[in-house]
């Protein structure tokens, strides 16, 4: 069977398709290939993106120096989304049309081509040829609107770490996951710090190797905090209150920030309990549609008498719409009144505000108090 010769990489996580297409490289021309061997062609600053593909289409007909094989690659292209588009696109549509007519019979016998960047078409003309006459490879980045986003992410974090030869421990794993949400970018990054903190690569990472140097992100760790509350998980939630005090220099005021965030969710989830009630809701489906379907008098006259709740859209509401049925009414009330109190005793307490905090979601998340009266 004949080894492919043209190879497409494309996707949403530009990290990945990037670090996919470098090894494909590496595999064709070798790690230190002769200039003549090897042609990365990118996107010059200021250089339309149909002038890109030119110089591409030309090196392409360009016969090789010495007559020797060689490998080109369009590199991080930013412009794929563009194919078939009309208007201000429509020279790149042009340009990548004739890329397409240009590779239809196969890629010069002399040449190995790699194409990399983001947006091209799925069940576009280019990668139906490339997959015709070569391979496509889509990455894309794990939806944080999807509920199994963190086995999509854990999954990108173990098979990117295999390549660089890192064992990571599972918790070190889900550590990763909450820290970096989906953010598959700083994965690279990541990785390599983590890789050179263990000693090199071939060597384990625990979780005490990764949670010394990767802080994450705090806006994607709160969000996941206040998730894991809506959803009632009670471990989840101790674990993720650590991670953020870790990553922050100021512990006790970070406390004072998660407090304030916890207690507008659980504001909102009791104005939502509420109002399925008022609607007569039984499920969160019931009562997201219900909330959509407010006329706009109706929401204006909710939301002056202090329903945020009713101001949510999308996948918010229909999210802690869901959640608002795990508790009960007067869960919610105490839950309210509890964290008026957990706040005080933070500012004045003479333990560390983490203390109150972790009490109050003992109280509040316990394991088998999931309601749905």
């Amino acid at each position: 069977m004949t080894a492919a010769r043209l190879f497409l990489f494309s996707g949403t996580d530009v990290a990945g398709l990037d670090a996919a297409a470098k090894a494909q490289l590496r595999q064709l021309a070798g790690d230190h290939p002769e200039p003549w061997e090897l042609e990365v062609i990118r996107e010059r600053e200021g250089e339309p993106p149909a002038e890109t593909l030119g110089r591409l289409l030309a090196a392409l007909q360009t016969p090789s120096f010495l007559g020797g094989r060689r490998t080109l690659c369009l590199e991080q292209f930013s412009a794929f989304a563009a194919e078939g588009k009309k208007g201000p696109a429509a020279a790149v549509a042009a340009g990548l049309e004739k890329l397409r007519q240009f590779l239809a019979p196969g890629v010069p016998p002399d040449v190995s081509l790699v194409l990399s960047g983001p947006g091209a078409p799925p069940d576009g003309d280019l990668a139906a040829v490339c997959q015709a006459v070569g391979e496509v490879r889509f990455f894309d980045k794990p939806d944080i609107k999807d509920r199994h986003w963190r086995e999509a992410m854990a999954a990108v974090i173990r098979r990117r770490a295999a390549e660089k030869k890192l064992t990571l421990a599972e918790d070190a794993v889900r550590h990763l996951v909450e820290a970096l949400g989906t953010d598959t970018e700083r994965l690279e990054g990541e990785l390599e710090k983590i890789i050179c903190y263990v000693g090199g690569t071939g060597r384990p990472a625990a979780l005490a190797d990764v949670a010394a140097i990767c802080q994450g992100d705090g806006e994607a760790v709160s969000w996941t905090l206040l998730d894991a509350i809506g959803e009632r998980r009670l471990d989840e939630a101790l674990r993720l209150v650590g991670v953020l005090i870790a990553a922050d220099k100021n512990p006790d005021g970070a406390v004072l920030g998660l407090l304030r965030s916890v207690t507008g969710l659980v504001r909102h989830l009791l104005q939502l309990r509420l109002y399925a009630q008022e609607c007569k809701a039984r499920t969160g489906s019931q009562l997201a549609a219900a909330i959509e379907g407010l006329p706009a008098a109706d929401r204006a006259a909710a939301l002056a008498n202090g329903l945020e709740a009713v101001g949510l859209k999308g996948f918010r509401l229909s999210k802690l719409a869901g959640q608002c049925f795990r508790y009960n009414g007067a869960e919610l009330n105490r839950a309210l009144i509890g964290l008026r109190e957990t706040s005080w005793r933070a500012m004045a307490g003479n333990v560390a505000a983490r203390v109150y905090l972790e009490a109050w979601l003992l109280e509040t998340l316990p394991p088998a108090a999931a309601a749905s009266r």
